[in-house]
């Protein structure tokens, strides 16, 4: 009797997401070297996370796209190395629901936290410095992995994890 284990479906549809949009990015910017487009920049500041226009101009809906935007090879690489290894784990262990759930909401969360602390090093001597301003952009999916990994040693934490699959 074979047990069937179950495939990581929501994993790799994260994935491939996340790829689509930065080939859409990619796209942009190859288009915009070649015309006096500035469709890249457009897409820039449409899909990452600006403190200053979440709070002013309402952009809320940034927390969440910035999550599946990424803007660099080695940042898209190495994020999802890690969304697929730890994150088809994780959903196996607690089911496709609940774990986009929780990597929705791991995003988001990190996503308010990068606006907050923006925002706190505006009344902080130097706060900028330490946290960044708020006409900074962020993008990637770290939030929401570090929340993955923050479950992952909650639920199983004896569990031997290699870092860079040779670190343990």
């Amino acid at each position: 009797m074979r047990l069937a284990i179950p495939s990581p479906r929501v994993t790799l549809i994260i994935l491939g997401v996340n790829i689509g949009i930065f080939l859409l990015a990619l796209t942009a910017l190859l288009f915009s070297q070649f015309t006096a487009s500035s469709f890249f920049d457009t897409l820039v500041s449409f899909l990452s996370l600006n403190p200053r226009a979440v709070i002013e101009q309402g952009s809320f809906f940034t927390l969440f796209t910035s999550m599946f935007t990424h803007f660099s090879f080695m940042h898209l690489l190495v994020n999802m190395i890690s969304l697929f290894f730890i994150g088809s784990f994780v959903e196996r262990l607690i089911g496709s629901r609940k774990y986009i759930w929780f990597y929705l909401i791991s995003g988001l969360v990190a996503g308010l936290f990068f606006v907050a602390f923006a925002y706190l090093g505006t009344v902080i001597p130097q706060g900028s410095a330490l946290f960044g301003s708020v006409d900074s952009a962020a993008v990637g999916a770290s939030g929401a992995l570090f929340g993955i990994g923050g479950l992952l040693v909650v639920l199983l934490p004896r569990l031997p994890v290699l870092v860079f699959f040779v670190l343990p």
